[in-house]
């Protein structure tokens, strides 16, 4: 398998395994913590109520599977690659575009923001390495 071709799958798989794992573990956070009730998905007031009234343990867990998510999806893509760091990294980045993507759609409080977006790229650098990816 040609090399560029193997690196674009160990990214896919890697998102994958993390989107997975995202969706999972927000799933477990939402049977602990429901969301509240919204009269209109569509409407911008509704949920800016919506969100803050989410206990922030609940933006904690999600942030930890956020976290839990690039590690994985990182480390599946770093060694399905050879080893290597690069696809790790793009798994981070992929994921930090669509978090940021998600934070933009819905209201979310500045401590969150700031956490959320330093979460990705550390994480992502972590799965590669626990993979043996060196810096290549």
């Amino acid at each position: 398998m040609p090399p560029a071709l193997r690196r674009a799958l160990a990214v896919l798989a890697g998102v994958g395994v993390a989107i997975g794992i995202v969706f999972a573990v927000e799933s477990i956070s939402s049977r602990f913590y429901p969301l509240p009730p919204v009269t209109s998905y569509s409407d911008p007031e509704a949920m800016t109520a919506m969100m803050s009234r989410l206990p922030r343990a609940a933006l904690l867990i999600v942030l930890l599977g956020w976290g839990l998510a690039t590690m994985a999806g990182a480390w599946i893509a770093a060694r399905v690659a050879g080893r290597r760091q690069g696809p790790a990294w793009t798994v981070g980045v992929v994921l930090l575009a669509a978090a940021v993507f998600n934070m933009l759609e819905l209201p979310h409080p500045l401590w969150f923001w700031v956490a959320g977006v330093a979460v990705f790229l550390p994480a992502a650098w972590l799965g590669g390495r626990l993979a043996g990816a060196g810096m290549s």
